[in-house]
């Protein structure tokens, strides 16, 4: 039980409280004779770096939990890797008061930040040695199977576009989900011909390859089973959507799917105070103008006997905004 209970604060605790101490933006909205607080996550590339090394803190502490399985510490291991590629494809450096972006800088690094206010490291061979890692890298993950079609020079969108149509041709391997790369399951589970979930690395790297093109591949690239072989487990691709969407990678109001998912895994888990907060950062549709309201006044009469057993959650709600009127509509229900 102990290793349980430390393992859900790793999964879902720590990275909640990791993006409550995140910068919002708060919108009061009238909801009937009520109103709501609702938030939504105020990022930009340059403040990328820190979160991603600070969620790859979490999921390095994960790591040492001693009784964790081999496929477990395997997706672990992965998340790290995807976090350092969001940070490497997404992020802004500040190098001598100018913002320096990636896109101006392909072969950047996936190499630790501290590295760059080292004093004895001159900015010239700093960026030749993000260069040569980052290469090694992709060498090891697409670039080989794209050699022979392109120059050594080539830009990374354009080696991800070239992989995607090689795979589009059938002439490479599917990136497939690293669950299935390291640990095939049985055929008549998932028929990876017909339905195509590839890995979350490889949707991160065609995102970066769109530039001002539309992505029409959310909906798949922030499904479980693009990081997970359960597919009700959405705990860390919700923060990973949040992040990228923050810092204005995508907009997109369709994602519902995927925050009521994160929303249902928590109250199976007791958690309903986070679930609400989760609730309320929803991103906002003209046509569903009360679904926030609906939805957290529901959330509090279903798991009444839940949080109300709870002082910490009791309070947590509170201090969300959400009106003292429903939760003794609630209690006295």
């Amino acid at each position: 039980m102990r290793i349980r209970e430390e393992l859900s604060d790793f999964c879902f605790d720590s990275p909640l409280n990791l993006h409550k101490e995140l910068i919002h933006e708060t919108k009061e909205v009238e909801q009937g004779s009520f109103k709501l607080k609702l938030q939504k996550l105020v990022s930009n590339r340059m403040m990328l770096s820190e979160i991603c090394w600070s969620n790859i803190g979490i999921i390095e502490r994960q790591l040492e939990v001693p009784g964790l399985s081999y496929a477990s510490r395997g997706l672990l291991m992965h998340q790290v890797m995807v976090w350092k590629l969001i940070k490497f494809l997404f992020s802004s450096r500040n190098i001598s008061g100018k913002s320096k972006s990636v896109k101006s800088d392909n072969e950047e690094d996936m190499m630790p930040d501290g590295m760059e206010s080292a004093p004895e490291i001159e900015l010239e061979a700093l960026l030749l040695m993000r260069r040569a890692d980052f290469g090694c890298w992709l060498r090891e993950g697409v670039y080989h199977r794209v050699q022979e079609e392109l120059p050594l020079d080539t830009s990374l969108p354009d080696v991800f576009n070239t992989y995607q149509k090689l795979v589009n041709d059938g002439r490479v391997p599917n990136p497939v989900p690293v669950y299935i790369d390291e640990d095939p399951i049985e055929e008549d589970t998932h028929n990876w011909e017909t339905v195509e979930h590839f890995d979350l690395a490889y949707y991160l790297m065609l995102l970066h390859a769109r530039q001002e093109n539309d992505f029409g591949a959310l909906k798949t690239m922030f499904s479980a089973l693009a990081s997970t072989n359960d597919p009700l487990d959405y705990h860390m691709i919700w923060h990973q959507r949040v992040v990228l969407e923050a810092i204005g990678t995508f907009s997109s109001n369709d994602l519902h799917v995927l925050d009521m998912g994160f929303v249902s895994q928590l109250l199976c888990l007791g958690k309903c105070h986070w679930a609400i907060y989760v609730v309320l950062r929803m991103p906002h549709r003209e046509n569903y103008l009360y679904l926030k309201a609906t939805i957290s006044r529901e959330i509090l009469f279903q798991y009444c006997e839940v949080w109300s057993r709870d002082v910490l959650q009791q309070q947590f709600i509170e201090k969300l905004g959400i009106p003292s009127a429903w939760l003794h509509e609630a209690l006295v229900s």
